[in-house]
């Protein structure tokens, strides 16, 4: 919990520092893709705010209210930055479509300092995407897992608007406004897998078969335990929840019964990223 506060901590100062250096530089130059790469980095910002309500949101106890506790919430933040991605991609499309009809957008001529700064903050997102997705993995978090999908669109992004400001330069004024389409198709291609991935979670999608069988075979391992008739598991947020019948012999007394349902409950819930199991009992 505490590396993923100070991962989404790390990314709310980087963003704000992106979008303060962005800003500055399309101010400089007039650039539609600059300024679409900077209006994404104040997207990011967001993003990182609402990543970091979410996280921690997600680790609080459950309550009479939210029996299951909240861990619904880190998908629901994916899905509105997802959502939030998916506007600014239209309004970028439209503003870069619009220039292109008007024969490409006027803007300040090629200077040093808004290249270093669009160097700069690809380097910078390089290294913080690599930290998120490490993050994310080690404590299964889509939120950071969406984070670091984010951050690296960003590098793509902020590299197609450099050459799009760059080739401005060899007075081929449209690239400039086609750069600002890529990075719209960038940013949408981005929220769309965002989305995809966070309704499963949303929608309590089953696990993959790997997981099911899994389940299965830890049940069986267990002493006693004669057949395992049904198995059902779906997300709750990101994490599992799992049904399971299993069939055990008449002859067993109610206190082995006892040890052998707490028995196969402990082996399910000990798969990674399973966060409740309920055991059925029948007798043959």
């Amino acid at each position: 919990m505490e590396e993923m506060r100070k991962a989404t901590i790390i990314g709310l100062f980087t963003n704000i520092f992106l979008a303060i250096i962005k800003i500055i530089a399309a101010v400089m130059t007039g650039s539609i893709a600059i300024i679409s790469d900077a209006i994404n980095s104040i997207l990011d910002i967001i993003s990182s705010g609402t990543t970091f309500i979410a996280v921690k949101l997600s680790k609080k106890e459950s309550n009479k209210r939210y029996p299951f506790g909240y861990k619904r919430a880190e998908p629901m933040a994916a899905l509105f930055i997802a959502i939030l991605a998916g506007i600014l991609a239209f309004e970028i499309f439209r503003s870069a479509v619009v220039g292109l009809i008007n024969g490409g957008s006027a803007h300040a001529p090629v200077t040093a300092l808004p290249v270093i700064i669009l160097s700069v903050a690809i380097i910078v997102k390089i290294i913080i995407s690599e930290y998120y997705r490490k993050v994310g993995k080690r404590n299964d978090s889509p939120a950071l897992m969406a984070s670091a999908i984010d951050f690296r669109n960003d590098i793509l992004c902020t590299a197609v608007a450099l050459i799009g400001y760059v080739g401005t330069s060899l007075k081929v004024y449209y690239l400039d406004d086609a750069a600002a389409i890529i990075v719209a198709g960038i940013i949408f291609y981005s929220g769309y897998q965002m989305a995809l991935l966070n309704i499963d979670y949303l929608m309590g999608k089953s696990p993959d078969d790997a997981t099911l069988f899994e389940i299965r075979r830890r049940a069986l391992a267990v002493t006693g335990v004669n057949k395992v008739k049904d198995v059902k598991a779906h997300y709750v947020g990101n994490y599992i929840h799992v049904e399971v019948e299993i069939i055990i012999s008449k002859n067993h007394s109610a206190e082995e019964m006892h040890a052998t349902n707490h028995a196969v409950k402990a082996a399910i819930e000990g798969i990674y990223h399973i966060d409740k199991a309920f055991v059925h009992i029948e007798f043959e």
